[in-house]
């Protein structure tokens, strides 16, 4: 698995996991602009492990 793509992958299992456990109050102390910067680069890995999987070289 390429590194992007794995980046990609522990982003969004870190991004689940603080959202789960804010979701069952544990981490309540998490401002939710917190959330929303780690989702946002969750999808802009995301979206560059995509474009790095179609190139050629």
């Amino acid at each position: 698995m390429k590194i992007e793509a794995r980046l990609f992958w522990v982003s969004l299992a870190i991004l689940a996991v603080i959202w789960g456990l804010r979701g069952f109050g544990l981490l309540t102390f998490f401002p939710g602009g917190v959330i929303w910067i780690v989702l946002l680069i969750t999808i802009g890995l995301g979206v560059f492990a995509l474009i790095q999987g179609t190139r050629r070289w």
